[in-house]
């Protein structure tokens, strides 16, 4: 191979195209689970949220593009929320309310929306959960999201 060879084989390398590598027997790649998809309760028709708490559009209207998944804000509380809009009406509802609502059902009486890891920004199906408000102190407490000062709950630093 004479020395222009090589740098035209290093060029190629670089551009993108990498050396095929044998896969070592014996190893398997992880099957991707698909993302599910369900209508957002009261806004069936227009919009989707999936098990992994995603949102999108799935209707035309003014300036929207059908199967835009919709950027999330972060509210006040550090809930993420996202604005729902068709035709003059308006609604922010946050993600892990419109993920319960599609695939666990209506939120029982007594029970409030709980995020199994305490993170407010994980809206996947698998970390949202349907408990009691007892239930829902004693889990904060014990990831140490509030602190217990004086017989009342105070928001940890």
């Amino acid at each position: 191979m004479t020395t222009n060879d090589m740098k035209t084989a290093d060029r190629t390398t670089r551009i993108g195209r990498r050396p095929s590598r044998a896969r070592a027997t014996g190893t398997r790649r992880r099957a991707r689970r698909r993302e599910e998809w369900r209508p957002v309760v009261g806004w069936e028709g227009y919009y989707e949220v999936s098990d992994l708490g995603r949102v999108r559009r799935i209707a035309a209207y003014r300036s929207t593009s059908v199967g835009r998944v919709l950027k999330p804000w972060r509210n006040v509380h550090g809930y993420r929320q996202v604005t729902l809009t068709h035709r003059g009406r308006r609604h922010a509802p946050t993600v892990h309310r419109l993920v319960t609502d599609a695939f666990l059902g209506p939120l029982p009486a007594g029970m409030e929306r709980n995020h199994r890891s305490g993170a407010k920004d994980d809206n996947r199906l698998t970390n949202l959960e349907f408990v009691t408000h007892p239930e829902n102190v004693r889990h904060a407490l014990r990831l140490g999201l509030v602190a217990r000062q004086s017989g009342r709950f105070a928001e940890a630093a």
